[in-house]
């Protein structure tokens, strides 16, 4: 999909033509006003090809909705506009006048937005977001799929000097390059659905940071790679060499795929490449699971000769193997036990090899949650809390112990409040509710990463009692940027009586968290430039996809 800006009339409107290979386009907010800017839009068409199937407004404004009518009249092709602002329609001669324009024939609409979910053109499929603010019925374009182009287009007349833009949002006069979030809020609601095709949950890493100052960490997703080159050489080495000499040979691989920047961006290693952004030089840290050394090692780097890394492996023929790759690193103390929540002898297990004809190192089972298993290994359990007592910093936790993880988190509870960590920790089926429950209540934040990029995680709705709950009650959630502002009046009088009776619950976000900059930026200037601000609609929309995922798990 390509994107092309285009300037007119004397407000200095963006109107924007958008197509793709079909070269079938839609023309978004038409503002073009003269003869000579008529020719100039023509021009431009004609130019690359390009046939008008829509004319398309974010909303109705008379500045952006002048050239509509040539567009209808010169192709017949039919005007979309959401039915809350055709009043301007009627108003906008008026308006019009107090900045010196003159209005001819205003069109009629033929597609109202308010009673459609999408938009299309030749391959194009545009989603209609309902941002009411600017206009009752402003909306918003997204396409979720794709990205737009970047490549110039050339052009020489001032009116037809067409602007590509990378992006894949069009909000009213302001386009802007957007990742594709609901891709990022897909995958965080159907976490636990992730492995429909497996007996066990494909993982999910996550991060968490904790509210305060202190330094805290992300939560963050992470699903295995299927590469069919990877399987057949893993299959090939498994059936071809004994067990310690395949952990053996599948480490090498990964170390050295890891310092060629292989797998940035791959979902099953981006986490390893993102650890600079979590710890940081004289840090103590704890690798739960630490497996063959594939963070123990990067993290041995970053924390240098000042901190301290503490790797916990329990199966004996990964922990030599592991061994042998930490051999060089003098900041690694190896622990080889289970952490859970008593002292004894346990049994594990791997079952991977049935499924895919080779051993996944990750999937090593508690015997009691995972049960009879192809292999079978014999080690020690310790409680967390007391192995680490002796600790006297702790800046960064790594967990990942195949669903493990919430007995060892609650164990690990009391280093978890004395130090508020930052926790990188799989998520997932069954155990991601009560993860998040529990980090919640420690009052830490979730994040998850996606091509290398952090995003707020929705949150895990509270559990209301039924006798609190009043089963009539309004749900209203507010989003602001001042959430602090409207936390005392919205606990006050009739309000305050309403939520203790169980009559309305009032949640208030704050938009901030959903922004992806460190200065968690909530606005921008209007993409054309010139004066004025305009709400980033990114955040917001993170944030409204947050909520519907929390309404859907709780139905």
């Amino acid at each position: 999909m390509k994107i092309a800006c285009l300037t007119f009339n004397p407000i200095q409107e963006n109107t924007y033509v958008v197509w793709d290979d079909t070269k079938e386009c839609a023309v978004i907010d038409a503002g073009n006003s003269t003869p000579k800017e008529d020719a100039a839009l023509d021009g431009f068409l004609a130019e690359h090809g390009l046939k008008p199937v829509l004319a398309v407004n974010t909303h109705g404004h008379f500045d952006h909705v002048l050239g509509v009518e040539h567009l209808r009249k010169t192709y017949g092709i039919p005007f979309a506009l959401s039915g809350k602002d055709a009043f301007m329609l009627d108003t906008d001669a008026v308006g019009s006048t107090v900045y010196g324009v003159k209005i001819n024939a205003m069109p009629t609409i033929d597609i109202d937005l308010d009673k459609v979910e999408e938009v299309k053109f030749g391959h194009t499929v545009l989603r209609v977001i309902r941002t009411p603010g600017h206009t009752p019925g402003h909306v918003s374009l997204y396409e979720p799929n794709r990205r737009a182009s970047s490549r110039a287009i050339p052009s020489s007349a001032k009116a037809s000097d067409a602007r590509i833009c990378r992006a894949a949002t069009i909000r009213g006069s302001c386009v802007r390059s957007w990742t594709t979030c609901s891709r990022w809020a897909t995958k965080c609601a159907s976490i636990p659905d992730t492995a429909r095709n497996h007996h066990r949950p494909r993982s999910a890493l996550q991060s968490l940071r904790h509210r305060s100052p202190q330094p805290g960490g992300e939560l963050q997703e992470l699903i295995p790679s299927g590469s069919v080159m990877k399987a057949l050489l893993h299959k090939i080495l498994y059936r071809t060499l004994p067990l310690e000499g395949y952990l053996r040979a599948v480490s090498r691989l990964f170390f050295i795929s890891y310092r060629l920047g292989l797998g940035r961006r791959s979902a099953a290693t981006e986490y390893v490449y993102h650890l600079p952004r979590l710890a940081k030089a004289g840090d103590t840290a704890i690798d739960i699971g630490a497996n063959l050394g594939y963070y123990a090692r990067p993290l041995s780097e970053i924390v240098g000769t000042a901190g301290r890394v503490h790797a916990v492996e329990p199966v004996p023929v990964v922990c030599r193997v592991l061994r042998r790759n930490l051999r060089g690193c003098r900041n690694v103390e190896i622990f080889d036990c289970a952490l859970g929540a008593e002292n004894k002898e346990i049994t594990m297990s791997n079952d991977s090899a049935r499924e895919t004809g080779y051993l996944g190192t990750g999937r090593n089972f508690v015997g009691d949650a995972a049960g009879e298993g192809a292999v079978t290994f014999t080690a020690r359990m310790r409680r967390g809390s007391e192995l680490f007592a002796g600790l006297e910093r702790l800046d960064f936790v790594k967990c990942d112990v195949e669903g493990y993880e919430l007995i060892v988190m609650h164990e690990l509870r009391p280093l978890l409040e004395r130090f508020r960590p930052t926790v990188l920790i799989e998520t997932g089926g069954e155990n991601r509710p009560q993860i998040i429950e529990l980090f919640t209540e420690l009052d830490y934040k979730g994040y998850t990463l996606e091509n290398g990029r952090e995003f707020r995680s929705p949150p895990t709705p509270k559990k209301t009692s039924s006798s609190a709950k009043h089963a009539n009650a309004m749900r209203i959630d507010i989003l602001t940027v001042v959430p602090e502002l409207l936390a005392s009046p919205l606990n006050e009088s009739i309000l305050k009586r309403a939520q203790e009776k169980g009559l309305v619950e009032i949640h208030i976000h704050n938009i901030r968290d959903y922004t992806e900059d460190k200065h968690r930026t909530t606005d921008d200037y209007p993409f054309g430039g010139e004066a004025g601000m305009v709400m980033k609609i990114e955040p917001i929309y993170r944030c409204i996809e947050a909520l519907k995922a929390e309404r859907e798990s709780t139905r």
